[in-house]
């Protein structure tokens, strides 16, 4: 499902009751209500009355209610307006709700999966942003920027402890709303020209059934929590199957229940993508059934499709470790169906494998039962030992040691105050949701409405979420001071040479003073270009005359790699970054530089790798082969043993990392100022293809010294390599010189796509036999067996281990083959 923004007429007729001008109802008859969408339909709205001159006249703006909705208005409507803005709030705090827990977790897009985008973890709006995380964190965030906007724009008004009792139209035009201000038990009229209704759906019940006391879904207490101590087969009756009553049927099975645990567990399953796409189809269709009054049991559904992939791939076995132990498990619900399409596909995924993990795990049970009414039994007095609770489900009696009820909210109290200036709109909206879609269901702010509260927002010097305030820290340079310091090297900056990886993080810059020449700084300024050189903003101050050509020849001209920026040279000398001092040699700090860049150029490697072997995520397309899951399999492994090799021993990565980048054997800066963020997609591709063929060779592992940088034994033998991805050799392309270089190894892994009979040309010596006796000393060798991108390796790879085995054992054959006629033509003419 792509959302699609809708229009400004479109918002305004969603939010308009007929014949009430002026009014607008926010989010409180809409479907799909989360944190994030209640807030995209209130920047919607209050832009659209922008965009439409609603807002031209100054108008004095009412906000009722102060949840995600409300306070969201109320901060787009006091930066879109110069009139006056008064958010109206029964409670004494904004945001009561998220408030009260940390365990229940606020994720933007997630009810959203498994479609594209639902696993961003960051709210992008242009107002009241924030990013995934605990219930309390978020809100503490968001009220923050919302106070920071209210100072700034010194419009908006926060009447809190006041509840709208009344809303009635003036004649002339406006409204009058009554306040009761609660603590001082006073009442207060005002007039506004433009009144937003945020009042919400109300709290849940305190006692939805008799003699049982409600736990809020907002609340720590409200989560499940630990076990019955001496219980053999705990007992949780969940009542509701919206989606708080199916999280929480979740965390009564768990032993241990974390939500963003839960949710990573199912969204990272590393064989989750033929789940994602049977859950969407089934969506689809249970879609259309409904449209067309046809029945559609998911429950049925799942058992038939979704149950033999979940158990295939681990995901019913994951839940069923996390179960508590014994646990029973009753799902009352008044329909006939356990899942709705009201309920997000995650949620219904998580009860459904932990469905699926009770009744495949010995000890433990699951039960639904459909009734209308639930009761507590009179009288009945649980015995030492016993159930807590029996209840009468329409005649069925069931005992429990807890019980939960998500019954939804109490919707009918907070509308009465409004009904009837609501009139018909009940109807109306839903008409409106009928007739333009799932538009409505996930809305989207358009490009509009986004650059236009950025504009308003920075006009009026507001900071930001935690992360803009993050990512407005770090536009600030890193800067370096590097100057002669008599045998030493001083070190100056507000942060260490072991943090200078910093300087390669998104949306950083470089800023280096360099006080004295080449000669005198020595390895440490090739260290310097190295970070410069890959900085997505880097200045370097340092005199043009003696840095510019040597840098030149490493970036520029470089004959080992292409598309490398020379840094922009600046010929003065800027004050600060002095925080921290540090004089050593040269040697010693260069090499603390160029270690702390290459692990962040490992930790890239790993993450980019291990996503790929687990999902086939390829970001960027940096690796761009189909590789068979057996073969993944197998890759993974080698890589754990790699990347262990690589973390012990900061010389070997350095070293695996320069000739990935190099066809040459060289150490110095000519190589090493390569590696870096420019030439990710070749050091990961190039790591990559060298780790297939190293999965089912035997023995294959990363070489710490000369020749090559990787090391093949075989019964005793040993066979260096060279696993590559170079973009130019001694400044040419490779597809122009690659079979003519002078390689130094036994063997060439070249990440190179393309039909150079490579292997043919090495063996050309030995066709220019002459009568038949040729002599071993005469020819210059059979050269290195060299393996490249080759049609025929894309499809060994996509067919698994037994087709690369067959592949790479047909190579060799080839390979050999010229060598031992030449011998055997040898002996028989000796």
């Amino acid at each position: 499902m792509i959302s699609i923004p809708l229009n400004p007429l479109n918002v305004i007729e969603g939010a308009s009751i007929k014949g009430r001008k002026g009014v607008y109802v926010l989010g409180c008859f809409d479907e799909r209500i989360t944190f994030y969408s209640q807030q995209v339909r209130a920047i919607a709205l209050v832009h659209a009355l922008a965009d439409q001159d609603y807002l031209r006249d100054r108008p004095r703006i009412a906000v009722i209610g102060g949840g995600a909705a409300g306070i969201t208005a109320a901060a787009a409507a006091a930066l879109a307006s110069t009139g006056g803005v008064v958010l109206f709030e029964a409670a004494e705090d904004l945001l009561k709700l998220q408030k009260g827990t940390d365990r229940r977790k606020l994720d933007p897009h997630i009810y959203n999966w498994p479609r594209s985008n639902s696993d961003d973890p960051v709210a992008d709006l242009p107002i009241l942003g924030w990013e995934a995380g605990p219930s309390r964190d978020v809100r503490e965030d968001v009220v923050r920027q919302f106070e920071e906007i209210a100072g700034r724009t010194g419009n908006l008004v926060q009447l809190k402890r006041h509840r709208v009792t009344a809303v009635n139209e003036i004649d002339g035009g406006g409204y009058e709303l009554t306040a009761l201000n609660i603590n001082a038990d006073q009442v207060r009229t005002e007039p506004f020209q433009i009144v937003i209704l945020a009042f919400g759906f109300g709290l849940e019940a305190t006692e939805t059934i008799h003699g049982i006391g409600d736990k809020s879904y907002w609340d720590n207490a409200g989560v499940p929590g630990a076990e019955f101590r001496g219980r053999a087969h705990p007992h949780y009756f969940v009542s509701g199957s919206g989606d708080g009553g199916l999280i929480d049927f979740v965390a009564a099975a768990s032993a241990d229940f974390d939500h963003a645990a839960l949710i990573h567990t199912i969204t990272n399953n590393p064989n989750r993508k033929d789940v994602e796409r049977e859950l969407l189809a089934i969506e689809n269709e249970a879609r259309r059934a409904e449209g067309n009054g046809e029945p559609f049991n998911l429950l049925d559904v799942y058992n038939n499709r979704i149950a033999p992939l979940i158990e295939a791939n681990g995901l019913v076995a994951q839940i069923g470790r996390q179960l508590r132990p014994g646990v029973h498990l009753t799902l009352q619900t008044k329909d006939e169906t356990v899942f709705t399409l009201g309920s997000a596909i995650l949620n219904r995924l998580a009860a459904f494998a932990t469905i699926r993990a009770c009744q495949t795990t010995e000890g433990h049970a699951f039960r639904h039962l459909a009734c209308a009414t639930v009761a507590r039994v009179d009288g009945y007095v649980a015995e030492p030992g016993r159930p807590a609770y029996q209840l009468d489900c329409d005649g069925q009696l069931i005992t429990a040691d807890d019980v939960i009820i998500r019954r939804g909210t109490d919707r009918k109290s907070v509308r009465e105050p409004f009904l009837g200036l609501l009139g018909d709109y009940e109807q109306q909206h839903a008409e409106w949701v009928d007739r333009l879609g799932e538009a409505t269901l996930i809305p989207a702010l358009s490009n509009d409405a986004q650059d236009f509260f950025r504009a308003k927002a920075r006009d009026a010097h507001i900071i930001g979420s935690q992360r803009r305030v993050a990512l407005a820290a770090a536009a600030l340079p890193i800067a370096v001071h590097l100057s002669l310091d008599a045998a030493d090297i001083r070190w100056s900056s507000d942060r260490g040479p072991d943090r200078i990886d910093e300087a390669w993080n998104d949306g950083n810059s470089f800023d280096v003073t360099l006080a004295q020449g080449p000669a005198d700084l020595g390895p440490v300024g090739g260290a310097m270009l190295r970070v410069a050189a890959h900085a997505s903003q880097a200045t370097v101050h340092a005199v043009p005359l003696d840095w510019s050509e040597p840098w030149r020849l490493l970036t520029a001209k470089s004959l080992h790699g292409s598309g490398m920026l020379m840094p922009k040279l600046v010929g003065d000398y800027p004050g600060g970054a002095w925080q921290v001092r540090e004089a050593t040699n040269a040697a010693r700090l260069a090499g603390i530089v160029h270690r702390t860049l290459d692990k962040w150029v490992l930790a890239r490697i790993d993450t980019h790798l291990t996503n790929f072997l687990v999902s086939e995520d390829d970001p960027g397309g940096y690796i761009g082969l189909g590789i068979a899951p057996d073969l993944r399999t197998l890759m993974r492994q080698t890589w754990r043993n790699w990347r262990e090799s690589f973390t012990d021993q900061p010389a070997l990565l350095a070293r695996f990392l320069r000739l990935v980048v190099s066809a040459t054997d060289e150490d110095g800066d000519a190589v090493q100022v390569l590696v870096g963020p420019r030439k990710l997609p070749s050091i990961i591709g190039g790591t990559a293809l060298s780790l297939a063929i190293a999965a089912v060779w035997s023995e294959t592992t990363p070489r710490g010294m000369r020749p090559g940088n990787l090391l093949r034994q075989i019964a005793g033998d040993e066979r260096t390599g060279h696993g590559c991805a170079p973009d130019r050799i001694l400044g040419k392309r490779p597809s122009m010189c690659a079979d003519a270089h002078d390689w130094q190894t036994s063997f060439v892994l070249l990440a190179l796509e393309g039909r150079l009979d490579l292997a043919r040309k090495a063996e050309e010596p030995f066709a220019s036999v002459e009568g038949g006796q040729p002599s071993l000393a005469e020819t210059t060798g059979s050269g290195p067996m060299m393996m490249w991108i080759s049609q025929e390796l894309i499809d060994a790879l996509a067919r698994g281990v037994d087709a690369l085995k067959a592949l790479l054992e047909d190579v060799e054959r080839q390979h050999t083959a010229p060598l031992l006629k030449a011998i055997e033509l040898q002996e028989e003419a000796t």
